[in-house]
C-alpha cells in the first residue's frame, strides 16, 4: 500500500500530515501496543474510511496520554480523509444519475 503521507500520493489522496512519533515510555505497555498496531495499520492502508477511522482512534489514544502534537496531526488526517471520501461519494452519485 502507498504511504498516505507521501507527497507523491495519487490525486485522489489528500496530502496528509506526518505524525510525530512520541516517546511511549510512560504509556501502559498494553496501550502502547495498541498505538503501535494502529500506526502499522495506517502505514498499510490506502485512503479509505478504515484509514480515517484508524487516524481518529490513534488521535484519541494520543489525547488520552496528553500527547497533543501527534493527536492533532492524526485528527487533521482523519478530517482530510473523511472530506475526500465525502467528495468521492458525491462524484460517484452524480455519475449514476
Amino acid at each position: 500500500a502507498q504511504d498516505p503521507a507521501d507527497p507523491s500520493a495519487s490525486a485522489e489522496t489528500p496530502q496528509l500530515l506526518s505524525v510525530p512519533k512520541p516517546d511511549l515510555s510512560r504509556v501502559d505497555p498494553q496501550l502502547a501496543g495498541q498505538i503501535e498496531e494502529l500506526e502499522r495499520l495506517i502505514r498499510e492502508r490506502d485512503a479509505s474510511a478504515e484509514l480515517a477511522n484508524a487516524f481518529g482512534a490513534l488521535g484519541h489514544l494520543y489525547t488520552y496520554y496528553e500527547l497533543p502534537e501527534p493527536a492533532l496531526s492524526c485528527y487533521e488526517n482523519a478530517r482530510r480523509l473523511f472530506r475526500l471520501l465525502g467528495l468521492v461519494a458525491g462524484r460517484a452519485a452524480g455519475r449514476r444519475r
